[in-house]
């Protein structure tokens, strides 16, 4: 009995004291991670070796670091010398605009779809404003900010 409970103990030891993490590392000879607001970078220097292997499921790439997980939640834009933010990027069920400063000339929205059909036109006279998205189909469409100095279009996704 006695040998049962020391074989329990050790295989108890064994598989838990010293268990793998299995949380990302990287070894390289430099490097450095910075974070900015929404946006994080992060880079090494001398990862030489490039190596991989699978195995059912899972692959794994040594000699470059993989990112966790990668998204991107919104745009950050200059309209002239305005300096815009849109999010959430994609976005379901609305989108919001935000100048960092009350715009000094009237802008105008309009949002245009795959066609070039412009489907709604809006007046931006606040530093925010909410545009609910639930009247559009999932898909591409392009945000066409103008003003009587220049016209400016990025695209929104809505899944």
């Amino acid at each position: 009995m006695a040998k049962k409970w020391l074989l329990l103990m050790f295989v108890f030891v064994v598989n838990f004291g010293f268990s793998q993490t299995l949380s990302p590392e990287v070894l390289g000879s430099a490097g450095e991670f910075a974070i900015n607001g929404n946006f994080s970078l992060s880079w090494t220097i001398g990862e030489v070796v490039v190596s991989t292997q699978t195995n059912g499921q899972n692959t794994l790439t040594q000699g470059f670091q993989q990112p966790d997980s990668l998204s991107n939640t919104g745009i950050e834009t200059l309209f002239g010398n305005l300096k815009v933010s849109i999010y959430p990027n994609p976005a379901s069920r609305f989108v919001k605009i935000v100048f960092a400063e009350t715009p000094s000339k009237p802008v105008t929205l309009n949002i245009v779809n795959a066609m070039g059909e412009v489907l709604k036109t809006i007046n931006l006279v606040d530093m925010t404003t909410e545009i609910a998205l639930g009247e559009f189909v999932p898909g591409l469409y392009l945000l066409q900010f103008k003003n009587s100095l220049t016209t400016y279009s990025l695209t929104i996704v809505k899944p």
